[in-house]
């Protein structure tokens, strides 16, 4: 059965080095994508329902943020060690993969 919630870890979240250097819009991108990674298979990975990774294209329009501005705000994540990337380049939290799988 799929849960439909999960905890929020507040201290996860302010003592998060990486997550606390990024700007307030990357951490609004990120608590966005938090979302759609709780709903997707493999666990914590950016993927529609179905699977299919969500390309940047797909997220602008799920955010309502410009591809190129969205493109700058996960560069950010990536660099602050928030956001991480598989073999094929899909995006993925490291603090869900590392706690859920």
């Amino acid at each position: 059965m799929k849960q439909t919630d999960w905890e929020f870890y507040k201290h996860m979240w302010q003592t998060d080095k990486g997550l606390r250097c990024c700007s307030l819009a990357a951490k609004g991108l990120f608590a966005q994508m938090l979302c759609v990674m709780h709903e997707a298979a493999p666990y914590g990975y950016l993927a529609l329902q179905n699977g299919l990774p969500l390309d940047a294209a797909k997220l602008s329009c799920l955010t309502g943020t410009s591809k190129r501005k969205l493109c700058q705000l996960i560069a950010e994540l990536e660099d602050a060690g928030v956001l991480s990337r598989n073999g094929q380049e899909q995006l993925f939290s490291v603090q869900m993969k590392k706690r859920y799988q």
